[in-house]
């Protein structure tokens, strides 16, 4: 188990490493909605009028690392789109930065092409791939399922943007698809991304207890760069506070009112990441977004909404 001692906070960009552990830096990254990029916006403080400069590019790459000084790494790759600067008061400064993750292959990547009949999926996948890589993505995970036997028996005209022909693919086989630091992954609601379970307690960052709301099971821990969305964490039932059921919360749509299942086996799946840090204060968070791993149980409407 690490030691969550001493925050280490980094931003590398245009080819330089900022080490930000004495600076004055906010930050928020928000891994929510599952085929929209993330975004990360980052605010620091008095750095120099040449770092500015260098810093301050739109579609520059960009990569903030945070954690502690024994685990730490990325917690969010992408680029620059658009740099603000100004002064808090007479004398402090500050840079603005609002980052994307993959936000120019979602919008503007476009395939124009039609597959001979017999292709598959991952045929159709990989023409989005080459769509997709002008504009920094690269191959992340791969479904299984993208491989199981279909070939189309026709041949298969590809016309438009790459998101929405991504959505038809993943929707064809039951999976989600989303940019994961400039990585395109395609995850099945059985799958999960590598690295194995998560487990979630007080000894390895857990912060109070996780709560069952009906928006999900909601979790706070410290910030651990490990943590992403499809990622699976392990909590034990004890650990989360179950929610009162509340019939007026649905009583427009009934469904609404059903509360996401306590898991028997402890495993969620994390649909959604909002990671809040401060350098001076106390926000130095991971607020994790989960329902159960099976893929079976009742899925809360706000979860839904993140595949959209």
């Amino acid at each position: 188990m690490a030691d969550n001692y001493l925050r280490v906070c980094r931003l590398i960009t245009g080819g330089k490493t900022y080490n930000l552990d004495d600076m004055q830096v906010q930050f928020l990254v928000r891994q929510k909605r599952i085929q929209t990029p993330a975004i990360a916006e980052i605010r620091i403080l008095n750095l120099s009028d040449t770092s500015k400069n260098a810093i301050c590019r739109q579609n520059q790459s960009v990569i903030l690392e945070a954690g502690y000084q024994d685990h730490n790494g990325a917690i969010f790759k992408g680029t620059i789109k658009q740099g603000n600067r100004g002064k808090v008061n007479g004398t402090d400064t500050y840079v603005d930065l609002f980052c994307g993750d993959g936000d120019q292959a979602y919008i503007k990547a476009q395939v124009i092409k039609t597959l001979p009949k017999g292709s598959t999926r991952q045929d159709v996948v990989n023409e989005c791939l080459k769509a997709f890589a002008p504009y920094g993505i690269s191959k992340g995970f791969m479904s299984k399922k993208l491989n199981d036997g279909f070939k189309y028996p026709q041949a298969v005209p590809l016309f438009g943007l790459a998101r929405d022909i991504m959505r038809r693919v993943a929707n064809d086989i039951g999976a989600d698809w989303s940019f994961q630091s400039m990585k395109l992954n395609v995850v099945h609601k059985t799958e999960a991304m590598p690295g194995g379970d998560i487990i979630l307690n007080s000894n390895t960052g857990m912060v109070g207890r996780a709560t069952q709301t009906f928006n999900g099971i909601i979790v706070r821990t410290l910030i651990n760069p490990a943590m992403y969305k499809d990622r699976i964490v392990k909590i034990d039932e004890k650990s989360i506070d179950q929610a009162a059921p509340d019939p007026a919360f649905g009583y427009n749509n009934p469904s609404n009112a059903k509360l996401p299942s306590i898991a028997a086996d402890g495993r969620y799946r994390v649909y959604g990441v909002d990671r809040t840090g401060s350098m001076r204060g106390n926000e130095w968070f991971d607020t994790l977004y989960c329902a159960a791993a099976s893929g079976d149980s009742f899925l809360p409407k706000a979860l839904m909404d993140f595949q959209q």
